[in-house]
């Protein structure tokens, strides 16, 4: 048994030990000893209905962020399709296709995947552990994969430029959010899966972990601004005309699609890194 945050003696292991429903005035817990703090109990309330809105505004910003992006490069000259890697008979828009594949990749990836990984512990607050540990893995590794899918097209588009080569800081600022990334999803592998160490060890590795982490988030987020930035400004803004896959039906002034994508962009980092950095928005019964 243990006091939860509002004086009362409950038992750690009941899943809503350190909450209330907005309708339960009285008590919180199995076990109670003392009258709740109304006012404490409001503020907590409050608190948990701006988590949710920033979730749901979250969720938004996230689909609009994927759809418009993943619009723009579905649509621009090259669009998805992996040609012959080994090909010298390719036009700019076709090798441009591997560069389309790697912006979609970073951004469905390393920032949507990344970012519902950060907060899979954060949604189910209460829940078994076992579930939001399974989606924990799943996102990472979908985030890891898109990740490693991304490295391979950008490198296979710069090994056919003369102008793109591996000194540019766009290439290694992706290796380098890849390389911490892979370190951090071993850690939490082999620190607090399996095999785990001591209790007392995970207690001082975890918040370490858990900011490189969100360091890492926030770096794939800068990547992915960064990058589409730098498409729209060489490969967009300095066309006279527009260069849709289908000129009949191209959408006039191409490059504001991006542009809201990157607003969302935008949006939905600032809502993750608070949502994570909130330490009452955590989950409460973790055994680490």
């Amino acid at each position: 048994m243990s006091r939860n945050i509002y004086g009362n003696i409950v038992s750690t292991s009941h899943p809503y030990w350190d909450y209330s429903e907005e309708n339960d005035d009285c008590c919180v817990g199995l076990r109670y000893t003392s009258k709740v703090d109304v006012n404490s109990l409001k503020i907590k309330q409050a608190s948990l209905r701006i988590f949710d809105f920033f979730s749901t505004f979250n969720q938004l910003c996230g689909l609009i962020m994927v759809i418009l992006i993943g619009f723009f490069y579905g649509n621009i000259d090259g669009s998805y399709y992996w040609k012959d890697i080994n090909s010298t008979t390719l036009t700019p828009d076709q090798e441009r296709a591997y560069l389309n594949l790697h912006g979609l990749a970073v951004i469905v990836g390393l920032v949507f995947f990344h970012g519902e990984g950060l907060l899979i512990n954060r949604h189910y607050r209460h829940e078994p552990r076992l579930i939001f540990k399974v989606y924990q893995v799943i996102f990472n590794l979908v985030a890891l994969a898109c990740g490693g899918f991304a490295l391979a097209a950008f490198v296979v588009f710069s090994n056919k430029q003369t102008d793109y080569q591996y000194y540019s800081f766009q290439f290694w600022l992706l290796l380098g959010v890849l390389a911490i990334y892979v370190i951090v999803s071993f850690v939490y592998l082999f620190v607090f899966t399996f095999p785990r160490l001591p209790k007392k060890y995970r207690q001082i590795i975890r918040p370490y972990v858990n900011a490189m982490n969100l360091i890492t988030f926030v770096l794939a987020s800068v990547y992915s601004i960064l990058s589409n930035a730098l498409y729209i400004n060489k490969y967009v803004n300095k066309q006279s005309s527009n260069i849709c896959q289908n000129d009949g039906d191209c959408v006039t002034n191409f490059e504001y699609v991006m542009n809201f994508g990157l607003v969302a962009t935008v949006l939905y980092s600032i809502i993750v890194v608070v949502q994570v950095s909130k330490p009452s928005w955590s989950r409460k019964v973790k055994n680490i």
